[in-house]
């Protein structure tokens, strides 16, 4: 039975390059992870003339039809590995096996057109490179360790069912036997095509939704960021202590409130700039340390220390407060800026103990310090 596979090709085709503007779009606008879609936009651009290449097969000469559409339709493959390693922060990951697999098929794919010219061999050759391509794109996804969104497990579905559709392609191009025209081998190899083109859907889809779910998190990492020191904001402090209190899973938790000294000074005598500057180096000195810290607001600070005593908390704080007392910033011609720090502390030893309640111990063991330095 003959079936017209050059319109399918047509179809996908059009549908390809509608992607591809649609991948560029989200290049253009999508700064975080640029890398990893111009690579997808590389691979669309690949796919489209592959496929353009194969809808001109028997109007144009076997070297581009064949060979350069085999290269571009793999290469995609191999583009589309490079972007989704960059996404899952594992750049160059498998490149060697990807690109090995590339030149392979290129070379089975010469001997196939020029020294046994065999469609149906073709037919097997693409389906066992894309069938591997496949499998390293679910390997770059799976790590040791690492939880995955539901965006990523759509697009192992999706690998997997590509797999699938590329198995039984293979199988009956075997059983089949000999093919003379890839456009009219057949019902078979015309419901494996349509297979292809619903993954090539689903894998797209997979991708856009991957774009759309890391700028998520990153917009919910950045209401979670305070954007002058980098660290934690009070609503990333009220998140953490909220899923840690009532105490749950450690022996207590300790808070330090800081409170820098004669602020307001250091702004009314060098300029707000330099109030700004002296935060940000005050809070890389403190950074230096074990201690989780956040910015509560303006210059008051709280630092979580886990599985401690009292005594110990104690300890901390005023080895906090020296090395502060040590922190000398010279700011442009203006002099030195150096101050020092209050510390109220408060502890969470027992289950019960909330974080409104900690937070207010705290406050009120700073102030009692505060109002001893003006007494």
């Amino acid at each position: 039975m003959n079936f017209d596979i050059r319109s399918l090709l047509i179809a996908f085709h059009v549908i390809i390059w509608i992607n591809f503007c649609v991948m560029t779009l989200a290049w253009y606008n999508a700064k975080l992870i640029r890398s990893a879609i111009g690579y997808w936009s590389f691979s669309q651009a690949l796919f489209g003339l592959g496929t353009l290449l194969l809808v001109l097969r028997n109007f144009i000469p076997d070297f581009l039809s064949v060979i350069i559409a085999n290269l571009c339709l793999i290469g995609a493959l191999v583009a589309s590995q490079e972007g989704l390693a960059r996404y899952m922060n594992r750049v160059t990951y498998l490149r060697k096996a990807s690109l090995g697999i590339l030149g392979l098929h290129l070379l089975f794919i010469i001997y196939l057109t020029y020294f046994m010219p065999s469609v149906s061999f073709r037919i097997v050759m693409y389906s066992i490179s894309t069938g591997l391509m496949a499998a390293i794109n679910i390997k770059t996804i799976c790590q040791k360790g690492y939880a995955l969104d539901a965006p990523q497990k759509f697009l192992i579905i999706t690998l997997g069912f590509e797999i699938v559709i590329v198995a039984f392609r293979m199988v009956f191009a075997i059983i089949d036997g000999h093919y003379a025209d890839l456009m009219y081998s057949g019902f078979v190899q015309a419901v494996s095509i349509i297979g292809m083109l619903i993954v090539y859907v689903g894998f797209s889809i997979s991708q856009l939704w991957l774009v759309v779910h890391k700028l998520g998190l990153e917009i919910q990492r950045q209401a979670m960021i305070d954007p002058l020191t980098n660290i934690g904001n009070r609503r990333a402090l009220d998140a953490l202590m909220e899923s840690q209190l009532p105490i749950r899973t450690r022996n207590s938790i300790g808070i330090m409130m800081i409170d820098v000294d004669r602020f307001k000074g250091i702004n009314d005598r060098f300029g707000h700039q330099a109030g700004d500057y002296y935060l940000i180096e005050f809070v890389k000195a403190i950074n230096e340390t074990e201690y989780n810290l956040f910015r509560f607001g303006g210059d008051e600070f709280v630092a979580v220390v886990y599985d401690v005593n009292s005594i110990a908390l104690l300890q901390k704080a005023e080895y906090l407060k020296q090395k502060v007392e040590k922190l000398n910033i010279n700011w442009l011609y203006q002099g030195q800026i150096n101050t020092t720090v209050s510390i109220g502390i408060a502890m969470a030893d027992n289950y019960k103990i909330s974080w409104d309640e900690l937070v207010k111990s705290a406050d009120d063991a700073l102030y009692r310090v505060k109002k001893q330095m003006h007494t």
